[in-house]
């Protein structure tokens, strides 16, 4: 699909079914796992840098 074109995304309701599907059994599952792991990335970041004076308190 170009930009500005007309193309045709889900527009038959089977197509929105499927649609509907891929984001609830792909991409959302596949997107939580992602940020729990960015989140377990980032606590262990920031205990690493526990008694550093690296920012100042507000």
């Amino acid at each position: 699909m170009t930009p500005g074109g007309s193309g045709t995304f889900g527009s038959t309701p089977a197509e929105k079914t499927a649609a509907a599907n891929t984001i609830e059994t792909e991409l959302q599952p596949n997107t939580k796992t992602a940020t729990e792991h960015a989140d377990e990335a980032t606590n262990s970041t920031v205990k690493g840098f526990e008694g550093w004076g690296t920012a100042p308190r507000v």
